[in-house]
């Protein structure tokens, strides 16, 4: 969904004034800010987390990914992740029996088991692995492992990382427009008490 900047800035304000807080935490300046800025400083980062904790089921508002796909050895592969990723919500090849829906962190356990020289603990076409990470070429998403160096993206689906945009709305999941203002409210209050 769409929402346009003052409607989440309302959306904050609303939440501010529900909690008990100084006086003084609410006064139109402070230190050359406005109340609104400061929300609106707060806003993307806040919209970011509240995706991140968004339960699978309830996300909305995908975009694709995963047209080049580049092979390295036995099977294993990356795919390019645009800049603007966030969450990967699912990621199949075409020769796998099931899509992976969330991406191992490339310092995890799970990721280190991808490099282990017992092939059995490797992701399958079965049992697929995939793991964000950070390469010469930029950030990609390493999948594990095909049967075939022929397999190609059968979906790519991911949340962006929320921006606002040049006509001032943000972009995010409709699940997830409560708990960002909550967060967002949360990080404000904690500027105004420092």
């Amino acid at each position: 969904m769409k929402i346009y900047i003052d409607d989440f800035v309302s959306h904050v304000l609303t939440r501010l004034t529900e909690t008990p807080s100084p006086e003084s935490a609410f006064a139109e300046e402070r230190e050359g800010l406005s109340l609104r800025t400061l929300i609106i400083s707060h806003a993307e980062g806040s919209v970011a987390a509240a995706i991140m904790e968004t339960p699978r089921e309830q996300l909305d508002d995908f975009s694709t990914f995963g047209r080049d796909v580049a092979f390295t050895t036995g099977g294993a592969g990356y795919v390019m992740v645009p800049d603007d990723f966030l969450r990967l919500v699912s990621f199949r090849m075409s020769d796998w029996s099931r899509s992976v829906t969330e991406a191992a962190a490339e310092d995890s356990f799970t990721a280190r088991l991808q490099t282990s020289p017992w092939t059995p603990l490797h992701g399958r076409p079965h049992r697929p692995v995939c793991v964000l990470r950070q390469r010469g070429v930029g950030r990609v998403l390493d999948f594990y492992t095909c049967r075939s160096a022929e397999a190609t993206v059968e979906e790519g689906i991911y949340i962006a990382r929320p921006r606002i945009s040049p006509t001032g709305y943000i972009r995010l999941p409709s699940a997830s427009l409560s708990p960002a203002a909550d967060i967002c409210a949360k990080r404000v209050r904690e500027d105004l008490d420092a």
